[in-house]
């Protein structure tokens, strides 16, 4: 599994990371803070410096908005979502471990 340890044994991504991608993925409209931590199970003080480390690596984009949404309402708010480069990064990682998985059966 070379091509996921240069991702994630060498430190460039941490479970934490890996948590949060997962949960926002699939969210198109993005999450936030708060929601992040519900749908991943991540502890709350993991998130700030995951989400800091995606957003320097560019695999995530963070936008304010005003109120609506989950149980915070009308409270600015950040959502986040995968950038392109964040999607096509997590279709690597899926690659990778598709093909160890099916090398392991």
């Amino acid at each position: 599994m070379v091509g996921l340890r240069s991702m994630v044994g060498e430190g460039a991504i941490s479970p934490p990371m890996l948590l949060v991608l997962n949960a926002v993925g699939p969210a198109r409209d993005g999450l936030c803070g708060h929601d992040i931590i519900l749908t991943s199970g991540l502890a709350p003080e993991a998130l700030p410096p995951a989400l800091a480390r995606l957003e320097e690596m560019g695999w995530l984009c963070g936008d304010w908005t005003e109120g609506g949404g989950s149980e915070i309402k009308d409270a600015r708010r950040r959502l986040y979502r995968l950038s392109d480069t964040g999607r096509s990064k997590v279709k690597d990682i899926t690659s990778i471990l598709l093909r160890h998985s099916e090398l392991s059966a």
